[in-house]
């Protein structure tokens, strides 16, 4: 009888048993061949038996929660369950699988990927300081006007915040997911979410300035709001989780989805007025029926008249003076 394992689902460390004899119970009580302490799992949930052909088959025991096998409820007769094929157990998810099932690619620590260099501590907090210098003179440029070094200082601290932010959260998840912190690996990659838009627009200014313009800018900007999130994401979850395509592909696009979303919504925005063509400014489009006045929004028309008669009122009474 070749050996079977019955692989326990619990989140990213999975717990692996090895079936050599057959009936098996599983479920909370400690008289149980394989013991589940999940409060969801009943004292005795489930009994696996073999029959002929090596076929297997569950039996389940629990009147709480109950058990499905692939998606099915098991009622009163037994079903027959195939390898690899998912259980579940109140809220825990298990298969059985056989020992010649392939595995997932080892995790070098030796890596040499963009990903894996950053992951060092000099590297990630040279690139982090880069980061907020490249902030810093941008906000300094941007700036018209002399301003106290504080002031700078402030304007580049929601940046830091973002990095920060996204750090934590990517750390807290990769914890609970792989039970890995990957902490300075993902501060590298928060550092280049905002270090990398803020090169883009320099180089673009140069870009325009060669082609005297506005494309290649225009080009990099987009490029750094709807592309360059999900490209880092993506090739952060297939270098450092070592994410199977599907799966990298998935987080990547939900992730940056949420980056991507405020740049759509303001290029909506702003076709929407470009396509607009009216008589009344804008402002008078952008009144609310709830927006009560005592005087009534006036039309352009009306607006031109008034100021050409009191205009010309004024010009009339400088004359008169004179």
């Amino acid at each position: 009888m070749e050996r079977i394992i019955l692989e326990v689902q619990a989140r990213g460390l999975n717990q692996y048993h090895v079936i050599n004899k057959f009936p098996v119970t599983i479920g909370r009580a400690f008289d149980n061949d394989i013991i589940l302490s999940d409060r969801s799992v009943s004292a005795h949930h489930i009994r696996i038996e073999q029959g002929e052909h090596g076929k297997l088959y569950i039996h389940n025991l629990s009147d709480e929660n109950g058990t499905f096998v692939d998606g099915r409820r098991v009622e009163d007769n037994p079903v027959e369950v195939k390898l690899a094929a998912p259980l579940v157990l109140g809220h825990i998810k298990l298969r059985l699988v056989s020992p010649s099932t392939e595995i997932e690619e080892t995790h070098r620590h030796d890596c040499d990927n963009l990903f894996c260099v950053l992951g060092k501590p000099l590297w990630s907090g040279l690139l982090l300081l880069l980061t907020i210098s490249m902030v810093f003179l941008g906000q300094y440029i941007e700036t018209p006007y002399q301003k106290d070094v504080l002031y700078y200082f402030t304007l580049v601290f929601p940046f830091l915040l973002i990095i920060i932010l996204i750090t934590l959260v990517f750390s807290v998840v990769s914890r609970i997911a792989v039970q890995r912190w990957y902490f300075l690996s993902i501060m590298s990659m928060a550092s280049l979410l905002v270090l990398l838009p803020q090169l883009l627009l320099y180089i673009g200014h140069y870009l325009n300035y060669l082609f005297t313009s506005d494309t290649p800018q225009e080009l990099l900007i987009n490029f750094s709001q709807y592309i360059l999130p999900f490209v880092l994401i993506f090739l952060f979850m297939r270098t450092i989780y070592r994410a199977a395509m599907p799966l990298a592909l998935g987080i990547a696009l939900t992730i940056s989805f949420f980056s991507v979303l405020p740049h759509i919504l303001d290029s909506i925005d702003g076709l929407s007025i470009n396509s607009d063509f009216s008589d009344t400014p804008h402002y008078n489009q952008t009144l609310s029926y709830l927006d009560n006045r005592l005087e009534k929004t006036i039309t352009l028309e009306e607006f031109i008249t008034d100021s050409k008669e009191k205009l010309q009122k004024q010009i009339d009474e400088e004359l008169r003076f004179k």
